[in-house]
């Protein structure tokens, strides 16, 4: 099991994190502060060349998700040390903000995003998604479409591919990963129902 931490943290709730992971035995991802049994590092450290991936390395880190930033080009030129594996973010609806001010404005007891999700409109009318950190009241602005690369998955040279579900129903979830399974394994690929973005991933060849 590989825990999570929030991208805002503060330093009692670190700490109360740190005696959580060690009663169920797991390890930490997402920040280098505080860690010392890191074996996983999370996209947010951007890592993007090949010098912090090696640095992560000696850091004792095992595998780190390469940054959402890049493209693929950029993902097959980095240099992986021995003994440490590449992870790509290839689906799911990235964080585009995180905040610690609740933009639905809710007093602290009663959140109105614990139960529902929320959404913020842009002038196209694309539909933003709001999603609450069930550690305290602090919110993720997600992107109103997802990543989608089942059908692109040989473009990309990473160890370990990585599917972010957020707000898809059950459902939808195991569809999604029926459906990259069923791409690995060579089958045909179905059109991904709905609009979807490719990310970074071709940007600079499209």
């Amino acid at each position: 099991m590989i825990a999570y931490y929030p991208p805002i943290t503060t330093d009692n709730e670190l700490t109360e994190l740190n005696k959580k992971t060690k009663e169920r035995n797991c390890v930490m991802t997402g920040t280098l502060l505080g860690l010392r049994n890191a074996k996983c590092a999370d996209h947010t450290l951007n890592v993007t060349n090949s010098a912090s991936l090696a640095l992560l390395g000696r850091l004792g880190f095992t595998r780190a998700t390469l940054s959402t930033e890049l493209n693929a080009a950029q993902i097959n030129d980095i240099a992986v040390p021995d003994g440490m594996q590449t992870e790509a973010v290839v689906y799911g609806r990235l964080a585009l903000m995180t905040s610690a001010h609740c933009p639905c404005q809710c007093d602290g007891t009663k959140c109105r995003l614990q139960k529902d999700v929320k959404y913020l409109t842009d002038r196209k009318g694309a539909k933003f998604p709001l999603v609450r950190y069930p550690s305290a009241c602090r919110v993720a602005l997600l992107n109103s479409v997802p990543i989608y690369m089942a059908d692109k998955l040989d473009a990309i040279q990473a160890d370990v591919l990585r599917l972010c579900f957020t707000v898809e129903p059950p459902g939808a979830c195991g569809a999604i990963a029926r459906l990259y399974r069923n791409a690995l394994a060579g089958g045909d690929i179905p059109q991904y129902e709905g609009p979807y973005t490719r990310g970074h991933f071709f940007r600079g060849f499209e």
